[in-house]
């Protein structure tokens, strides 16, 4: 479920080509936003899904390292259970990661409804987390190089 914008920042604020429309989750490192692509021919315009290293974490070297071996193998990843990454880019001192959007709720909301047993038979289910497990077995089998920050 989309979260409207906070005090963290403003609904103008933009990364890159990417304005901020509101925040969709946070992490250990990042901040994840739904944002619009801004720009371009004909006023072209789509729904992005932008992970933004935390600003307290981006003049750290290790965590500016990681982040970006994260973007290097999410570029990689080609699989039908993978959101697809689109760009990686650094604005103001904040690396980012723009990503395919999928419209939708989440699979443990729909799960927990209280009407799921029927709307959401274990079939499906099982068939849910088969995909999401050969996703992620896809992504573990792929090696990354490392660089620093310093390297961007």
């Amino acid at each position: 479920m989309l979260t409207p914008p906070d005090q963290r920042f403003a609904s103008h604020e933009s990364f890159g080509r990417y304005r901020l429309v509101a925040e969709i989750g946070f992490g250990g490192m990042s901040e994840i936003y739904l944002t619009v692509t801004q720009g371009g021919i004909a006023e072209f315009q789509k729904l992005v899904v932008l992970k933004l290293l935390r600003r307290d974490l981006a003049e750290d070297d290790e965590f500016c390292r990681m982040f970006l071996d994260e973007a290097r193998l999410a570029a990689r990843l080609n699989h039908p259970s993978v959101v697809q990454t689109y760009d990686v880019g650094e604005d103001r001192g904040r690396l980012y990661i723009a990503m395919e959007y999928l419209e939708g709720q989440s699979f443990e909301r729909i799960r927990r409804a209280r009407s799921s047993a029927r709307r959401f038979p274990l079939g499906m289910q099982v068939q849910m987390l088969s995909d999401v497990l050969s996703g992620l077995h896809y992504a573990h089998g792929l090696e990354i190089g490392r660089a620093s920050c310093r390297e961007r």
